[in-house]
């Protein structure tokens, strides 16, 4: 008998103290029901931003436990969002059915509206547009200051092309890269990462930059500020397999993710790169790093996927945040919040 009361004992012991969950719901405003969520930033602990469809933006003073909405004015459907301090900040996308036509690049049988870049000089209280001289998605953008802005393009899943896109305060740069980006980073006010598709679209006369030569880089890298760029060496993929998020840090440590499951490193602030096996075949569509202290970085995914690894990218455990696509990730203070399909978002 007392041997059975002991094991009694430590089954409801052990069902009393059972670990929570490592990701929670995070309570959203009912404007986020049912949008994609597709990007999150924080500057510091507590401020942070949500960036979504048809221009949604939310906003948090607490670290993420509360959200409140943003009025942007813009229909745009918001692919990323970046912000240099608490008041410095901007956020891309592209849809919005009030923008004008296009200039610059643009890609026959899209629509003929312009893409959205949103600037905001008091936190997200008020926005202004700027329309992007292109019909391309907009898919990053990575602000050092309010004059130093690299965003990435795309001409979509069935032109994969894009251009080095740059905003100085005041009007957009752009040269050709011969391919899509998906994500930026900057990490000095020379350095900088971009990341996307290998080269899939031909050009008349054939081109002769190393950027178009090296048609199965899927990594670049600028070391003046943005102006000109290269191929980075051990980026190459198969297919049309596209990087799709790259994250950076101090020193030059960088991690991008993309298409099934596939994971780069580098060491030397993007100009080579080593492929990791992290031991998943789910589409990744961002990463962020942990405190500034420690090597933690966390990458997330289709269905909910999240892969954590605790040595700089070395190697990965899988971890699991609800089951819709995962589209975006950022650390705030020493927590991470994630964020997907259908208004749902997760605290970790």
């Amino acid at each position: 008998m007392r041997t059975l009361l002991l094991l009694a004992a430590a089954f409801l012991t052990g069902a009393c103290f059972a670990a929570e969950p490592a990701w929670q719901a995070v309570a959203l405003p009912a404007e986020a029901q049912g949008k994609t969520l597709r990007a999150v930033a924080f500057a510091g602990a507590e401020h942070g931003w949500i960036a979504g469809d048809a221009g949604l933006c939310l906003a948090t003073a607490d670290g993420g436990k509360t959200w409140a909405v943003q009025a942007t004015g813009s229909k745009a459907n918001l692919r990323a969002v970046s912000f240099a301090d608490t008041k410095c900040g901007f956020a891309c996308g592209d849809g919005d059915p009030d923008a004008p036509a296009p200039r610059g690049h643009i890609v026959m049988g899209r629509p003929m509206k312009s893409a959205t870049l949103l600037e905001t000089a008091d936190g997200g209280k008020t926005w202004k547009t700027h329309w992007v001289p292109t019909n391309f998605d907009v898919t990053a953008v990575a602000a050092r200051s309010a004059t130093e802005v690299q965003l990435a393009n795309s001409g979509g899943a069935s032109h994969l092309d894009g251009d080095n896109l740059r905003f100085n305060g005041k009007g957009f740069g752009s040269e050709r890269i011969f391919r899509a980006l998906f994500g930026v980073a900057v990490l000095d006010d020379r350095q900088r990462i971009g990341v996307g598709s290998p080269v899939c679209v031909g050009f008349m006369p054939t081109p002769t930059s190393p950027l178009y030569t090296d048609k199965r880089c899927r990594a670049i890298f600028s070391a003046d500020g943005g102006k000109t760029w290269q191929a980075s060496k051990g980026s190459e993929g198969s297919g049309r397999l596209c990087l799709r998020a790259v994250a950076a840090r101090a020193g030059g440590l960088a991690v991008a993710v993309g298409d099934q499951g596939g994971v780069l490193r580098s060491e030397d602030a993007g100009k080579s790169w080593t492929a990791v096996d992290a031991g998943s075949k789910a589409n990744l569509h961002a990463a962020a790093w942990g405190p500034a202290d420690g090597q933690q970085i966390l990458a997330v995914g289709d269905s909910g996927v999240v892969l954590a690894s605790s040595d700089s990218g070395k190697t990965w455990t899988a971890e699991q945040a609800g089951k819709e696509n995962l589209h975006g990730i950022a650390l705030a203070g020493t927590a991470f919040i994630a964020v997907s399909e259908k208004g749902a978002a997760w605290r970790r």
